[in-house]
């Protein structure tokens, strides 16, 4: 074997590594956000914090696609084809499984303008919140290839830094006071992961002093649980409050990611055989398992009541999350197969 070929064979093992942190980190996210669900049933104010699973989430999305098409053109049809596909599809299943439930089970009624903002994703049926991540998810897969093409085009440092500021200035502008109905930091949030995941590829700046920097950035948090839970210094309803709270949830979420990438990364989760169909069976499955985890912990149709004894119904409901997510899982791949005639 030439040493170019041992070079490659490495970069894969170092890639796959790379991959099964990346896995572990999400599956430790959606811990946190079933957390954070129950957590907010039992009305505890941890929960609020818990919730940064969501920021990992997008942050890990658009770190995944920054390293995957650094330097690759995107074919844009079929991107926005399969990404779109793949959010909505199963986003659709749940939502009329759950309707059905509303109206022939409890009896509720819809208007035929709540179904079209149901269909059109501007609007949750009650213990549907946590869907709001849906339309997020999907404006940050319609402005990826712009994104991507921003940084391809950058050669060297300078150049990357300030397509990296225009970026996000215009981001946060057009979101904030424009295109109201999404977070600014939450696309912020995808967008500095597509950064990092270029970065990581290209080394326009030295991995350890952009985590250095956002660790650094992390260390507001600390204000803001002064202010909130000692000295209220700021009206915590303060609409500019709350968005420098929203970027603090940014910073806490990438920072969670910086660590346990570093601690990951250690660990050779490729010698347990039982650690990779885990975090294979996590990755396969996590969207579709966040679909439906809040409807059994949150509203109408919650199950946290179900018994006297909160631990079992924890485990109950963590139990439907897998079996939910896999039944979901099953109709998609099954609608696909069918779209490609192979049924």
């Amino acid at each position: 074997m030439t040493d170019r070929q041992t070079d490659r064979q490495t970069d894969r093992q170092t890639d796959r590594q790379t991959d099964r942190s990346i896995s572990a980190i999400r599956f430790i996210a959606f811990v946190f956000i079933v957390t954070c669900h129950i957590l907010q049933y039992l009305d505890d104010e941890l929960a609020w914090w818990f919730n940064v699973g969501v920021q990992m989430f997008l942050f890990i999305s658009g770190y995944l696609y920054g390293c995957k098409y650094f330097e690759k053109q995107i074919d844009i049809p079929k991107f926005y084809k399969k990404r779109i596909t793949k959010i909505l599809l199963p986003y659709f299943f749940v939502i009329v499984i759950v309707l059905l439930i509303h109206v022939f089970v409890l009896h509720e009624s819809f208007s035929k303008m709540t179904v079209f903002q149901l269909a059109i994703c501007n609007t949750f049926l009650p213990g549907g919140e946590h869907l709001w991540f849906v339309p997020t998810i999907l404006i940050c897969y319609i402005i990826t290839p712009i994104i991507i093409q921003f940084f391809t085009k950058a050669d060297k440092q300078t150049s990357f830094i300030v397509s990296f500021i225009v970026i996000c200035v215009s981001a946060f502008i057009t979101f904030r006071f424009f295109v109201v109905y999404y977070n600014p930091a939450c696309i912020i949030c995808y967008i500095i992961g597509i950064a990092c995941g270029v970065n990581t590829q290209k080394h326009f700046i030295k991995i350890k002093i952009v985590n250095i920097f956002l660790l650094l950035l992390t260390s507001q948090s600390i204000l803001q649980i002064i202010n909130n839970y000692c000295y209220q210094i700021i009206n915590p309803e303060n609409t500019y409050y709350k968005i420098w709270c929203d970027f603090n949830h940014v910073w806490l979420g990438i920072a969670i990611f910086i660590v346990l990438k570093f601690i990951f990364s250690k660990i050779k989760f490729d010698n347990s055989k039982i650690f990779v169909v885990a975090l294979n069976t996590s990755d396969k499955y996590s969207y579709e398992g966040y679909l439906v985890h809040q409807f059994m912990i949150l509203g109408p149709l919650s199950l946290m009541s179900l018994t006297n004894i909160l631990a079992l119904n924890i485990i109950l409901i963590v139990l439907l999350i897998c079996i939910f997510a896999v039944v979901v899982k099953t109709f998609e791949l099954l609608v696909t197969k069918v779209s490609k005639g192979k049924i």
